[in-house]
């Protein structure tokens, strides 16, 4: 049962379409708000939503390949998302009071999701291959019975540390 619909994508000019296997929402700490990621005309933009009743509050167009899976600091004030900024893939943060975006890891060849720890430490991600991007030794070692596996990592929000959390078959 559909108890209230906020947007509705394909027919709109702000709401072109959605990512069809890489959308998110995020609610904010407060449960006001919702973020999310849409097309509009070339470009991914992150939408925050009133969430009672689907206004638009802000349309925070980046300069970014790519937009995916934001994801609200436990304050409220910052976005995690997943990007590709001028080809390169990784986890940025968005400061929603002056829209700086700050690159947290980059140089894995896939990123999936982004979660904050409960005190907004730290940023957990999964990824495959972690700085193989710069070297391109990846592709040597891929195949179609040799695939790197997903880990997730855990990166300090304040110092970039990288932390790995699980250890994939093919290594």
């Amino acid at each position: 049962k559909i108890i209230r619909r906020l947007v509705k994508g394909q027919r709109s000019q702000d709401f072109e379409s959605f990512h069809t296997l890489r959308s998110a929402l995020s609610w904010s700490p407060d449960g006001k708000h919702i973020a999310f990621v849409s097309k509009r005309k070339d470009r991914d933009v992150i939408n925050i939503v009133n969430a009672e009743n689907g206004k638009r509050l802000r349309r925070i167009s980046l300069r970014f390949d790519s937009v995916y899976y934001p994801a609200y600091s436990p304050e409220g004030g910052r976005l995690a998302f997943v990007g590709s900024d001028n080809g390169r893939p990784g986890v940025f943060v968005l400061d929603l009071g002056n829209e700086e975006v700050e690159a947290l890891h980059i140089g894995a060849l896939e990123y999936s999701g982004a979660a904050w720890s409960p005190d907004g430490n730290w940023l957990a991600f999964s990824c495959i291959a972690p700085g193989y991007v710069d070297s391109l030794d990846i592709f040597g070692r891929m195949g179609p019975l040799n695939r790197p596996d997903r880990d997730i990592y855990f990166v300090g929000v304040d110092d970039g540390v990288l932390t790995r959390l699980t250890w994939c078959r093919s290594e």
